[in-house]
């Protein structure tokens, strides 16, 4: 466990899957079986989990997200996947704060600046705030719903 922020009430960390994967599960893949919530890469030491626990590292994790090593047309990159915040602390800014804090920490480790995503529709303007672009036609994932590609590029 690798802690990226303590603040206020809130600790941000990298952590184990593990950690994440039944969050991921509840809020992405609900009516679904527990598998589909474990990614290919999943268990990669470059694979970046983080998570955003109330308190200091307790077992009140708020919001997740996960970062895999991969590539982006031609170039390496960094995919974002999994991210998910429970209901009843979204829209309260947790999941910015944690995408936020993890696009630095993931940036300041490496030296790849492209990140993308799969997004839901729903997830767009979200998304869009925090400086992603579309970039991909709509798609379906099945047993999932539409999504969008986005991409961003941070600087250097």
């Amino acid at each position: 466990m690798n802690i990226l922020l303590e603040k206020g009430m809130t600790t941000i960390a990298r952590v184990p899957v593990e950690f994440i994967r039944g969050l991921r599960h509840d809020v992405l893949r609900p009516n679904l079986p527990i598998e589909t919530a474990c990614f290919q890469g999943d268990e990669l030491a470059t694979t970046w989990h983080v998570g955003l626990y109330e308190g200091i590292l307790t077992d009140k994790l708020m919001s997740c997200c996960s970062f895999f090593l991969s590539s982006h047309g031609n170039k390496p990159a960094w995919q974002l996947r999994g991210m998910a915040t429970r209901a009843k602390y979204q829209g309260k800014g947790y999941g910015k704060e944690m995408l936020g804090v993890a696009e630095k920490a993931i940036r300041e480790d490496s030296s790849i600046n492209m990140f993308w995503c799969n997004a839901r529709l729903s997830a767009i303007p979200f998304y869009e705030k925090m400086g992603w672009e579309i970039t991909g036609p709509e798609f379906d994932m099945p047993g999932v719903g539409a999504h969008r590609e986005m991409s961003k590029v941070l600087k250097i």
